[in-house]
């Protein structure tokens, strides 16, 4: 990772994202305050990958993403790729990755700060910086995390900014808190239409559960799983995200749209004895979040062959001072 220099407007940015929907918390699962974010849990269970060629932009770019997508295009442009909190990625003409916000970097990812790897037949790539420590009446060891998936003809992924509370009220120590909007997610690739086929795919689910229960019991972890798409003839199906150890998801595709996209809800959580805090077994008893999207990619139009989409779960209990969030990403194929 490169040093650079984060001025305070935009470290002011990113605080004031934090109210937008950052850290969720807790849940009742007996977990233990500020899990590790690291690049092994980044990548748990999957294959590794000989690094690619990262010599040009242009070899950077196709590294990272799909070939004719969009994204592959805009991290080659000077502006670069587009995140919805107004964040840009770009490469640089050293096959660097750069994040930045208006205009300023916020960190430049080197070959030593990305992880390639393989998972259920989906390639992706994960990357984290070295932390970096601010103060300002409190210290706060802060990363980005980026992590970006890989289909034929689609890409998807996530950015999240992680902070380590290394002081806090009454000295209690809250251990990798959520401080961004985050994951901030996102796909994209080349669109194809549902032509009332039955279709089936299988792939790979990243993400991130944040969650508190009081101030001495907060924390984040990333995810990393499997997913299965089932969209049948009638315009409806089901996808289950699977995450050895912590959480199966298991939801109904509601409808189809015009164009390829796909939404549902989860109507089945599976909490696994590695979970940091339990979710509500019903779907129906989720009362923050509850939600996934999609679309479906292809070659043409017509020829729908990959998916990839968000997703979101959440819930909370006032009463206890509890709350958690698990949300992220997906991208399956045939």
């Amino acid at each position: 990772m490169k040093q650079v220099f984060v001025s305070s407007c935009v470290l002011g940015l990113v605080l004031s994202l934090s109210a937008c929907g950052g850290g969720g918390g807790g849940g009742g699962g007996g977990g233990t305050s500020g899990s590790s974010f690291t690049f092994s849990r980044m990548t748990s269970n999957s294959e590794s990958r000989d690094t690619p060629s990262m010599g040009s932009k242009s070899e950077a770019a196709k590294a990272l993403t799909a070939d004719g997508t969009d994204m592959q295009d805009d991290l080659k442009d000077k502006d670069g790729y587009k995140l919805r909190t107004g964040a840009y990625l770009r490469v640089d003409s050293d096959g660097d990755v750069r994040l930045r916000i208006d205009g300023v970097d916020v960190t430049i990812y080197e070959s030593d700060d990305m992880r390639f790897r393989r998972k259920n037949g989906v390639d992706y790539v994960a990357m984290l910086e070295s932390p970096r420590t601010y103060i300002s009446g409190t210290t706060v060891a802060e990363r980005n995390a980026l992590w970006i998936g890989k289909l034929d003809y689609a890409n998807f992924g996530y950015w999240a900014v992680i902070r380590d509370v290394q002081t806090g009220v009454s000295g209690a120590r809250i251990k990798d808190t959520v401080l961004a909007e985050t994951p901030v997610l996102f796909y994209d690739g080349k669109k194809a239409d549902y032509r009332g086929e039955n279709l089936s795919f299988t792939g790979i689910a990243a993400g991130i559960v944040s969650y508190s229960e009081g101030i001495d019991n907060s924390g984040v972890i990333p995810l990393v799983g499997t997913a299965k798409l089932n969209i049948t003839g009638n315009n409806r199906g089901t996808l289950v995200l699977e995450f050895p150890s912590y959480y199966t998801f298991t939801g109904n595709v509601d409808r189809t749209r015009n164009g390829g996209g796909f939404e549902g809800e989860f109507t089945r959580v599976v909490n696994h004895s590695s979970a940091p805090v339990n979710l509500p077994k019903d779907g129906d008893d989720l009362n923050k979040f509850n939600e996934f999207a999609g679309q479906l990619y292809g070659s043409s139009r017509n020829s729908p062959t990959e998916a990839a989409g968000e997703w979101k779960l959440g819930h909370s209990d006032a009463g206890k001072g509890e709350s958690v969030t698990v949300q992220g990403v997906f991208g399956v194929k045939k």
